[in-house]
């Protein structure tokens, strides 16, 4: 189960044709056609919840993060020009 934050400037108005009010399919196109990922702020899978409130609840968001610094760095350091040698000689 997911829960998708429908206030958003890029998800609103979901009303039907008509202006009479929200009509109960116009929420799943709202969803499909409009909402982000970003739009998710809760899910359950078989009665866990894995995200709360826009945090992960079942991974160390810090730990993942900073190993994604090392290899950021690791990844610049792999891709600057190897200094030059020897040069006119």
């Amino acid at each position: 189960m997911i829960v998708v934050d429908v206030h958003n400037a890029h998800v609103v108005p979901f009303e039907d044709a008509g202006g009479s009010g929200v009509s109960p399919d116009s929420i799943y196109s709202t969803i499909v056609y409009s909402a982000k990922a970003s739009d998710v702020t809760d899910v359950w899978v078989d009665g866990r919840r894995l995200l709360r409130d826009e945090r992960p609840t079942t991974l160390d968001e810090n730990a993942i993060l900073a190993a994604a610094a090392k290899w950021r760095t690791r990844i610049r350091k792999s891709l600057e020009p190897a200094p030059k040698t020897g040069e006119g000689k």
